[in-house]
């Protein structure tokens, strides 16, 4: 995931280097080299993208060291007269606009100047990840409806802004790779105001045909008619690929259930009614839109809540008459983990926290090995974190190896051990480093332990790491070299007898053939 993005970047590829990549740097896409400049304020510190008539910068402030994005246009890239003075334009009207509207999800713009004929808009650097880059990255494949319907609901603000702004503002080109979602709060911003107007202009015939991204744009912008509603059908497409990760067909509606079974019915609907081909059957306004996404939000949060308390009751009946009264789906998997991690926080008795750790441990949510995780990493009770180590070992979840290796140094002896045990679990390079480490320990347990768990692993790349371990142990060390000698001999015969039944194996099926032929 992309740590720095620029608020003015619309492509989910573009990257921010500290050099301009030499292949880009055609004699149409010439950029500022680093370092430069710019009225005696802004330096270049690095190129975050080349657009088509220009290019965007990291930019730092000379006196206050802010950092920017510096968005470039060079008009003498453009073809044509005609599409030079169009490219201006718009560049001038992006600055303008944006340096007047002072909204949180809007980047703010600094200033724009002119410098040796080339154009320049400095605006707030924004450090995050675009929503089309977020849902390539993390979705599986799409993003939680919950988390979606929260950011639907802050869009929906911004674009009740710019609708309602005097004169109104038709954005005309919302799609996932211009929504930012920040590092900071994760709030979004809209980016890339380059093709939005005031609507007065597109009434005077201002709008150029066909301007938007397909997949996106509302079917009346094939016709250059843009109004409020067009918005509302963008932002539904993009909420559509942040719950999919597919980009709906604009004349042929696929429902999202389709492609997310998660996905409720009523978000259903909604999307659905944005992304209606007449723009009068869409929602009438951003606002109403935004009434609808709050109203099922909080019908999805009772529901939940409602959905918590049932199967508290089911827990407690299960604990009075048995496990199987209760059905574990993977729904109520994640609600029974939040309602156990609860329960480990707000209790204080100790025989309760162990049951509970234990009881974690046998839930089959993946997210209850972070769960563990987190107990043995922050849990003050040492018993508690020694349980949670144990239970980590059984999973056998290859994730928790990195957490046991750092729980090999904890302060207390009983964790240290009971973690080291449990990387003995686990048949991977790094748990056999980390066991390693420990062989040079000089506390003999350790050592024992350690080397235990490496024979409990059996491999080649195990035997090897004892055969050097007692090489290294010292010349009176003979019972340490015993229990060396005990395991390696132990992996010896494993593998040998590996070998043995493979043999085995091969001799039995050449029996059978030779016996099936003398029988012919």
């Amino acid at each position: 995931m992309r740590s720095l993005s620029s608020n003015i970047q619309n492509n989910s590829e573009e990257k921010v280097s500290d050099e301009p990549d030499s292949k880009t740097l055609t004699e149409k896409t010439r950029t500022l080299p680093l370092n430069t400049t710019l009225k005696s304020k802004y330096i270049i510190r690095g190129l975050i993208t080349i657009t088509d008539m220009g290019a965007v910068y990291i930019g730092e402030d000379k006196t206050s060291h802010e950092i920017y994005a510096i968005k470039e246009l060079n008009p003498s890239q453009a073809s044509t007269d005609e599409d030079r003075d169009y490219a201006v334009d718009k560049f001038i009207k992006e600055g303008k606009l944006l340096q007047n509207l002072n909204f949180t999800s809007v980047p703010k713009v600094i200033e724009y100047f002119i410098s040796e004929n080339n154009y320049y808009i400095i605006m707030e650097f924004i450090e995050g990840l675009d929503l089309e880059g977020m849902v390539k990255t993390t979705g599986t494949p799409g993003l939680p409806q919950e988390l979606v319907i929260d950011w639907g609901i802050e869009i929906c603000d911004v674009m009740d802004c710019l609708h309602n702004y005097n004169p109104p503002i038709i954005y005309r080109d919302m799609k996932p790779a211009n929504i930012m979602i920040r590092n900071s709060d994760h709030s979004v911003v809209l980016i890339d105001f380059g093709i939005a107007l005031p609507l007065y202009e597109e009434l005077k015939g201002f709008a150029r045909t066909k301007i938007g991204t397909m997949g996106y744009m509302a079917p009346e912008q094939f016709h250059g008619k843009v109004s409020p509603a067009s918005d509302i059908f963008s932002l539904g497409g993009t909420l559509y690929f942040a719950l999919t990760a597919q980009v709906q067909q604009v004349f042929n509606y696929i429902p999202m259930k389709n492609f997310v079974m998660e996905v409720s019915d009523e978000l259903e609907d909604i999307i659905s009614r944005t992304l209606k081909i007449k723009p009068e059957d869409r929602f009438s306004s951003a606002a109403e839109l935004k009434k609808a996404l709050v109203n099922l939000k909080n019908r999805l949060k009772e529901d939940k809540i409602k959905t918590e308390e049932e199967l508290k009751k089911a827990l407690e009946d299960t604990n009075t008459y048995g496990s199987d009264i209760l059905v574990f789906t993977p729904d109520n998997l994640k609600a029974i983990l939040k309602i156990k991690t609860e329960e480990f926080k707000k209790t204080e008795a100790l025989d309760k926290k162990i049951k509970i750790i234990e009881e974690i441990e046998k839930l089959s949510d993946p997210e209850a090995t972070g769960v563990l995780i987190d107990i043995l990493l922050n849990c003050k009770d040492a018993i508690c974190r020694k349980v949670a180590s144990v239970s980590l070992g059984k999973r056998k979840d290859p994730i928790c190896i990195d957490t046991l290796v750092k729980k090999t140094k904890d302060k207390d002896r009983d964790v240290r051990l009971s973690s080291i045990e449990s990387l003995g679990n686990f048949k991977t390079e790094e748990a056999l480093k980390g066991l390693e480490v420990c062989l040079k320990n000089k506390n003999k347990m350790i050592r024992k332990t350690a080397i235990k768990a490496i024979e409990h692993i059996g491999s080649k790349e195990a035997l090897t790491i004892l055969l050097e371990a007692r090489k290294k142990e010292g010349f009176f060390s003979i019972g340490m070299k015993r229990i060396i000698d005990t395991s390696i001999e132990k992996i010896n015969l494993s593998l040998e007898g590996n070998k043995k039944k493979k043999k085995t194996r091969k001799y039995n099926f050449f029996e059978l053939i030779k016996r099936f032929f003398m029988k012919k």
